[in-house]
């Protein structure tokens, strides 16, 4: 009895044009929010009280 060959699967076509084109969000992440806030945030407690040499 002959084996068939198994026929693959065909590959996704949005796959390659977004690796091309590095696709990802619009907008910031909530982590970069988050971060940009929090030295935000400490650049302002900075300000108003600066290390003592």
């Amino acid at each position: 009895m002959k084996t068939k060959p198994s026929i693959r699967k065909p590959r996704n076509p949005f796959v390659a044009p977004a690796l091309v084109r590095h696709a990802g969000r619009h907008q910031r992440g909530t982590g970069a929010l988050r971060r940009a806030a929090r030295q935000a945030l400490h650049r302002e407690l900075q300000k108003e009280h600066p290390p003592s040499p």
